[in-house]
């Protein structure tokens, strides 16, 4: 098994623990494009933990590279999206999101700690 810091994208599966403040949490979620946001509200659990007497989200997902995710969306899809098997929806795989999730905390200067193992 290898064990990498930061994200790659020629392993066959990641495991994701991001801890973050729950405000910035929220306001990362707000400043994504809709999809990712309806991503997460779809297909990931976040626990709200105290740490340090604040209220951290700590959010553990596993999943695979090429792992396809589906959700129930409308909207307008991201540049990223592509369309799905069934050629009548459109996914964006579960890697490309977290590192959404990583560049919008970023640029919104919002402390994170996020680690990936991929193995």
């Amino acid at each position: 098994m290898k064990i990498r810091r930061g994200f790659v994208s020629n392993s066959s599966s990641s495991s994701y623990v991001i801890v973050v403040k729950e405000t910035d949490h929220d306001e990362i979620l707000d400043n994504l494009h809709p999809y990712y946001r309806a991503w997460f509200d779809e297909t990931v659990s976040p626990h709200i933990q105290k740490f340090l007497g604040k209220d951290v989200v700590v959010i553990s997902t596993y999943i695979s590279t090429e792992d396809e995710y589906p959700i129930n969306y409308d909207g307008d899809y991201p540049p990223e999206a592509e369309t799905y098997w069934d050629d009548e929806r459109k996914i964006v795989y579960a890697n490309t999101i977290m590192s959404k999730y990583q560049e919008m905390a970023q640029e919104l200067h919002k402390n994170i700690i996020m680690d990936n193992q991929s193995c």
